[in-house]
């Protein structure tokens, strides 16, 4: 694999080892949702649970572990390469604005499309320390998962970032059809 100097845009793999354990990690990446969906019916009842709160966690982390094995690992790739880095005024200052679009965006997505309809008991029985991990997880895990491996994979695999993100975004979206149903309810994951 090879890198542009002095950039950190990534280039295509050179190696036909190195396109493989990309595609791989894109599969795993964008792959595990519909694979978690067809393996048990999940109907979205799977998040109203302690047993199905602690399922997601570990396959979150789990499927985390296995494209940081590839990305670290196999190909080498250095924390940079997925755009980390620490977090400054501006970062802050783009979070907050980001919030304030999310918002206001949620609210007129939430007057188009009905959400699906969940047994509040049922999500209340479980503890509130149970019911914040998995949306930390999901914080954590879902942004290395689909905005930091897939969009730059892809976007190396097919040689534009945005192509990578609209996939990634598209297929996001759609590995919702578990909890949302195949309807216009998925522009709430897409949002």
């Amino acid at each position: 694999m090879t890198m542009r100097p002095n950039n950190e845009e990534p280039t295509r793999f050179v190696s036909a080892a190195g396109r493989v354990s990309a595609l791989a990690g894109v599969l795993v990446a964008l792959g595990w949702p519909f694979a978690r969906m067809f393996s048990k019916k999940q109907n979205g009842s799977g998040l109203t649970s302690v047993r199905g709160d602690i399922h997601t966690i570990v396959v979150e982390w789990s499927v985390v572990a296995v494209l940081a094995a590839i990305a670290f690992g196999l190909q080498r790739l250095r924390p940079r390469f997925f755009r980390f880095r620490g977090l400054g005024g501006i970062d802050l200052l783009s979070a907050f604005a980001a919030l304030v679009a999310a918002l206001a965006l949620s609210g007129v997505v939430s007057r188009l499309v009905t959400a699906p309809k969940f047994d509040l008991h049922q999500i209340a029985s479980v503890p509130i320390a149970l019911r914040v991990c998995p949306v930390l997880t999901a914080a954590i895990c879902e942004e290395f998962i689909f905005r930091g491996f897939a969009i730059e994979q892809l976007g190396m695999l097919t040689g534009s970032r945005w192509l990578g993100a609209f996939i990634s975004l598209a297929l996001f979206a759609l590995g919702h059809v578990g909890v949302y149903g195949f309807s216009s309810a998925l522009l709430i994951p897409a949002s």
